[in-house]
């Protein structure tokens, strides 16, 4: 539950793609300059529960290459052995579970302080950038995984206090898929966000 609170915080930072320079300082743009938008949709005491998920959603889905964090979380010997229409079936289905169980849980954000790191490039096109946030009076470090793409950042992946958003459901997959196959997989995902509604 901690883990999934705190990971929801930490998506809620950096939900919304804007053009920046390909560096670490375009990294910290993307970050800082996207709190305000993201502050305002679930603070804003004019709109209902259903319209801040909606606007919400809609942000994570710009902000995140789901596609590569979907390929990551089935991992890569599982992943080569879809057919083309299955990965698409499976990147759709895993984006809309890990959409549905982030977003249902806004309720939870509760103005955490956060406290920006130095973003530090790994390659010319992938940095990792470092955030301090706030949760009942402790402080967790999350690392943002990014890649700059078409003149934006997208986050590929999140790590909060060593744990890795594409991990946590690697291992219950894998396992899946040798027992069941895909459709093992796909009834799963169907099953989760069964739950998330």
């Amino acid at each position: 539950m901690k883990f999934s609170i705190m990971l929801l915080v930490a998506m809620l930072v950096c939900l919304s793609p804007i053009c920046a320079n390909q560096n670490a300082e375009g990294m910290e743009t993307f970050l800082q300059g996207n709190i305000e938008k993201i502050v305002e949709i679930i603070t804003n005491a004019e709109a209902s529960s259903d319209e801040k998920k909606s606007q919400v959603s809609k942000v994570f889905s710009e902000a995140f290459d789901l596609p590569r964090l979907a390929a990551m979380s089935l991992g890569g010997s599982s992943w080569r052995k879809l057919s083309l229409e299955e990965k698409k079936k499976f990147t759709g289905k895993f984006s809309e579970f890990v959409l549905s169980f982030y977003v249902n849980k806004l309720d939870q954000y509760n103005n955490n302080q956060i406290t920006y790191g130095k973003g530090k490039m790994r390659s010319k096109t992938k940095g990792v950038m470092p955030v301090d946030v706030e949760f009942q009076g402790k402080v967790a470090r999350m690392n943002y995984s990014m890649v700059y793409s078409k003149d934006v950042w997208k986050i590929f992946d999140v790590e909060v206090e060593g744990i890795r958003l594409s991990t946590t459901y690697r291992s219950q997959f894998q396992s899946l898929y040798q027992k069941k196959g895909f459709d093992g997989i796909i009834s799963a995902l169907d099953d989760l966000i069964k739950k998330q509604e």
